[in-house]
């Protein structure tokens, strides 16, 4: 194979085949030769792929690479490109955000620093937040970069990632716990260089996210969920989703610190009492909902015992997949509850069933829901069918609202919930 060490080796797997002569494909070869020599078995993130992986693109040059749609399709479609993606991808926004950034004072290369300790912290993710890995990452590189934050980020689990888990949901449990961790650390770091200087941070902020936007802007990632929604051949991950860099970057622009201004502290009241279920897959997005625990008369929908499925953020009413929201549901309706009064959902989500089915599925089976709200990263994709959610040609709407991300205000949130609640009491008197 062209720009391996061996040519005889070919990494093709289904329809899709390495191309090692792309500007990618000859920063990679070498890596995709070691991966590729795997048995198809040991082609997940285990502390030998992270090894091999690290080893290679820690440093290599990245900011300049173009993808073209045969990269795109090697890292949504193959096994190897499911380990590379995260690595290639954050890596690229990260070093075209460093070179694209420029600083003057310590304080805006402190913003700086914050902005991209996220991005390049993604790229080993995969790994760092497997409870069986890390501890190997931080004995051989908790002194190294990103590595450094890392370990103080996860310093209380302490003891515990050693401990053995004897179940799949005490494997989840503890990686999304690790998750938090880091997220966390993400936001404290972001905040507190945040108060030297708003005007650069905002400003610095919006230019990475113009940046990591372009993965998404493309025919090419276009052209693969289409193939994607169709079931046309073997992917490893979901290609909108693959591609959007940019979501490691909009929680430290979300709502989330309006939760600790002044208008955030006050103690805010609803109509009537309601309850919301929070359908998000994504740690760091599940910050836009924290200002919401301003008011005192919304209740997280989190009706049952805690059982092998149940995450570690379900407690707050926060769900992964809408497999598990509506599993959650149905148990408390069988038990002689309520669904919850409001449901926020996100489009892409764990599991095999999308935020737009979910809402559908509800509204069929408790039509009594009063509020249902789409909100994405990537609404532009979804438009055409969100319009028939929310306007349709005949029938009631399913949806009373779609927001993205992007402009995702909490407070715009809570007004809208409470005129929709108010219009609702209305209607029943």
């Amino acid at each position: 194979m062209p720009g391996l060490k061996s040519p005889k080796l070919e990494y093709k797997e289904g329809d899709t085949t390495f191309n090692p002569n792309t500007q990618l494909g000859k920063i990679i070869a070498p890596v995709v030769e070691n991966l590729a020599r795997l048995k198809s078995e040991e082609q997940t993130f285990t502390y030998h792929t992270f090894k091999t992986v690290y080893e290679s693109l820690k440093d290599a040059e990245l900011s300049g690479v173009e993808l073209t749609e045969e990269d795109r399709r090697f890292l949504v479609k193959t096994r190897v490109g499911e380990l590379l993606r995260r690595v290639i991808l954050h890596g690229i926004v990260a070093q075209r955000v460093d070179r694209e950034i420029k600083t003057e004072t310590n304080e805006e290369r402190e913003i700086k620093a914050a902005i991209l300790t996220p991005l390049y912290g993604a790229r080993w993710s995969k790994w760092v937040t497997n409870p069986e890995v890390l501890p190997q990452i931080l004995k051989e590189h908790k002194d190294e970069g990103v590595f450094v934050h890392i370990e103080e980020a996860v310093r209380p689990l302490t003891g515990r990632l050693e401990a053995p888990r004897e179940t799949a949901a005490a494997r989840a449990a503890m990686e999304e716990e690790i998750a938090i961790k880091v997220v966390l650390k993400d936001g404290e770091v972001f905040d507190t260089a945040l108060q030297k200087d708003c005007n650069f941070a905002n400003l610095a902020l919006g230019n990475a996210l113009k940046i990591a936007e372009n993965f998404v802007d493309s025919n090419d990632v276009e052209k693969l969920k289409r193939e994607y929604d169709e079931g046309e051949g073997v992917f490893y991950s979901e290609p909108v989703h693959a591609f959007s860099v940019d979501v490691d970057l909009l929680a430290l622009m979300s709502g989330a610190e309006k939760a600790f201004t002044a208008k955030g502290r006050e103690k805010v009241l609803l109509p009537r009492e309601a309850s919301i279920m929070v359908v998000e897959d994504n740690i760091i997005h599940r910050n836009f909902f924290m200002p919401l625990d301003c008011v005192e008369n919304l209740k997280r929908y989190a009706p049952h015992q805690s059982d092998a499925t149940t995450s570690l953020g379900e407690g707050h009413g926060y769900y992964k997949s809408a497999e598990r929201a509506l599993e959650v549901i149905d148990k408390h309706v069988a038990q002689g509850g309520k669904p919850p009064d409001i449901l926020v959902t996100d489009i892409e989500l764990a599991g095999n069933m999308t935020g737009l089915e979910l809402v559908r599925r509800i509204k069929e089976k408790y039509p009594k829901v009063e509020i249902m709200v789409i909100y994405s990263s990537n609404i532009r994709l979804y438009k055409d069918r969100i319009d028939e959610l929310e306007n349709p040609k005949e029938g009631e709407p399913v949806i009373q609202k779609s927001y993205d991300k992007r402009g995702f205000d909490p407070f715009k949130f809570l007004d809208f919930i409470t005129e929709k609640l108010k219009e609702g009491m209305q209607a029943k008197d």
